[in-house]
């Protein structure tokens, strides 16, 4: 059938109502001169028997349209009555559907009947109904509340009354049913999953429950029918219930870890000590699967990282707790949960804002310090082999480290204001130019918009712990470009091996952020594509070749791709890995120093991150990039970047 409505019909006024021979049309679609527009009601569409009778509706005086003898008004009136008449015959109908098969009704079904009328329908909807019983008493029902209403069709249109329940009832149907289970499992997943949407909708028939955790019990109180016909729901939604083993192999997760996994993906954890597992419990498949993902992402730790925290002391320092802004600023899950702090200076009664900067607002570092940081910067390097496609990268990341009160810490990527500015006068960085001219200042935005800039799309992956005991294998990135028209190039997929992670958390209370210094030491699995020889790229890696073929590739669409890749190492072992986290980037390289005479001394790395999978939100990184670390010393790269 045809569906109106209401935009339909004033975009259909709006076209044709100032058309006619002799305006000008300035735009507008012609009137024909025949309009051949057959409006149908429930009747005659065959919504409906014929003999069936429709409750006849009777609009409001006031918002009725006047007769105008526009066929174009009348005919946009008509849609508009057709789907407002058929919207009340579908609330009428549902109350009718609520009248109680007993007319005396135990006070507690009256009350839940009453509270569903009034809860589920508006006022002009119960006086119509009660117009279609009685057509004289509209008058007298203008202004009395939804819950006399409510109370006027059940006792005079239903002639139902409320009786009190006696203690030993005789000759009455119960109207309660209990339900009693061996562990919490039934009614946890009754509550958690939809957020308890399942419940609320029963609930809105009329239907009250009533919990002990203790007993693990569920009570179900109503009328008679609703009792049955939530028995039978309730049996049926149970009967979807499907468990799985998952076996630890690494340090068990806390109490708190588990009841958020347990949030997150709407399943229920039992421990199994002699086994050793989790029985995961979840009713659909897909719900258990992605417990296993958090799981993993909440466990493994990447053994080849390491970090250390170097405080540059001010005369006073307290801890702040940290305002997050959701938009910009964005944790994963498992930090979500907690409040963390930031260690800054104490603002000194005769300044009014703390976060701005000073004379004597960059720190100093001695050489002691930078012997120190080279030495945490070193530890567990790879030896360096272009035959083996290992390289390093050495960064400097703007942010603040922040501490909970469990005294576990976080590096969160942050921007500050003031460093917008500076930004904008810098130049665009490119390879192959040693071009030095000066940019025009424009937003940041805009600046991403106008400038050249490079988008990419970031798979984070952990391997799944082996069933045998060996060594722990490390953490795979995977990383494509993204084309002006969002589609990923599957041909640029470079596959990462993140062989070490260094890196030492520079905190600076007295200034607007802290730094993160990294030593990133990686390996790319892949040549580079070859055109003339497409075959022999992915020839090795015949898991990556199953990753690309197998997965449909739409960028924010990621239910698509395969969760599990199997890669062959460089020491010939096969390792499998789980898909943990997805992020898209949207990336604009300047250039800075500007007046010194390597342009290219580093590369500043602005990054516009959205974050997906298990993850959601965005933020802003921005990151300074030494780009040849063997030429310039740590201490050079680490002052020029704290006077920036």
């Amino acid at each position: 059938m045809w569906k109106f409505n209401k935009k339909l019909a004033r975009l259909t006024y709006r076209l044709y109502s100032s058309s006619s021979p002799s305006s000008p049309l300035h735009g507008k679609k012609k009137l024909p001169q025949n309009l051949k527009f057959v409006v149908l009601n429930p009747a005659q569409s065959g919504l409906v028997k014929n003999d069936q009778k429709q409750p006849r509706h009777r609009p409001s005086k006031k918002r009725s349209h006047k007769e105008t003898g526009d066929n174009n008004l009348d005919f946009g009136s008509k849609l508009l009555v057709f789907e407002k008449q058929n919207s009340l015959d579908s609330a009428l109908n549902s109350i009718r559907l609520k009248k109680p098969t007993s007319a005396s009704l135990p006070s507690l079904e009256y009350n839940a009947l009453l509270q569903s009328l009034t809860s589920s329908y508006n006022r002009y909807q119960l006086r119509e109904f009660i117009s279609t019983h009685q057509p004289d008493s509209s008058s007298h029902l203008t202004h009395w509340k939804k819950s006399k209403l409510s109370q006027y069709i059940i006792e005079k249109i239903w002639n139902c009354q409320p009786i009190s329940t006696p203690t030993t009832p005789t000759g009455i149907k119960s109207t309660s049913l209990t339900f009693q289970f061996d562990s919490p499992r039934e009614i946890f997943l009754l509550l958690i999953t939809q957020n308890g949407k399942i419940l609320t909708n029963f609930n809105k028939l009329g239907l009250t429950f009533i919990i002990s955790i203790q007993d693990n019990e569920l009570t179900v109180k109503g009328s008679p029918s609703l009792l049955k016909y939530a028995e039978i729901s309730l049996n049926k939604i149970w009967s979807n219930i499907t468990h799985e083993n998952v076996r630890m192999y690494s340090l068990m997760p806390s109490k708190d870890v588990i009841n958020l996994i347990q949030k997150e993906t709407h399943t229920f954890f039992e421990y199994l000590p002699d086994l050793q597992m989790y029985k995961i419990s979840a009713l659909s498949p897909k719900k258990i699967s992605m417990a296993k993902v958090f799981l993993l992402n909440a466990v493994a730790s990447n053994p080849n990282t390491t970090q250390h925290h170097h405080t540059i002391a001010s005369p006073a320092l307290k801890t702040e707790l940290y305002p997050f802004n959701n938009t910009l600023e964005n944790l994963d899950w498992l930090n979500k949960s907690q409040d963390w702090a930031r260690l800054q200076s104490v603002v000194p009664k005769n300044c009014t804002d703390l976060m701005t900067p000073t004379e004597n607002a960059t720190p100093e570092l001695t050489d002691a310090q930078i012997s120190q940081f080279e030495s945490s910067l070193s530890k567990n390097i790879p030896s360096l082999s272009p035959s083996d496609s290992i390289s390093q990268s050495l960064s400097i990341t703007l942010g603040h480290s922040l501490q909970s009160a469990s005294f576990s810490s976080i590096f969160q990527p942050l921007i500050h204001k003031s460093f917008i500015s500076k930004l904008l006068n810098l130049p665009m960085y490119k390879e192959s130019s040693s071009s030095s001219s000066v940019p025009v200042p424009v937003p940041l935005d805009q600046h991403l918009i106008t400038n050249a800039h490079q988008s990419f799309i970031q798979l984070n992956f952990t391997p799944v712990p082996p069933t045998s005991g060996s060594s722990s294998s490390p953490f795979l990135q995977i990383w494509f470009e993204i084309d002006e028209f969002d589609n990923i190039v599957t041909t640029s997929m470079r596959p990462l091996l993140k062989l070490q992670e260094n890196s030492v958390i520079l905190r600076t209370p007295q200034c607007q952020t802290d730094y993160k210094i990294t030593s990133d030491y990686i390996q790319d699995l892949l040549p580079d594509f070859d055109q003339t020889n497409p075959d022999a790229w992915l020839s090795e890696q015949k898991g990556l070749q199953e990753f690309l073929l197998k997965s449909h590739w739409k960028l924010n669409k990621y239910q698509n791709l395969m969760k599990k890749i199997n890669i062959s190492l460089p020491d010939n072992l096969i390792q499998q890995y789980q898909l943990t986290d997805i992020l898209t980037h949207r990336v604009l390289n300047l250039r800075f120093p500007t007046n010194t005479a390597q342009d290219d001394k580093y590369i500043i790395q602005y990054s516009d991150i959205s974050r997906g999978f298990l993850n959601n939100g965005s933020y802003r990184q921005l990151d300074f990039i030494n780009v040849n670390p063997s030429e310039t010393s740590l201490k050079t790269f680490i002052n020029d970047v704290l006077s920036f």
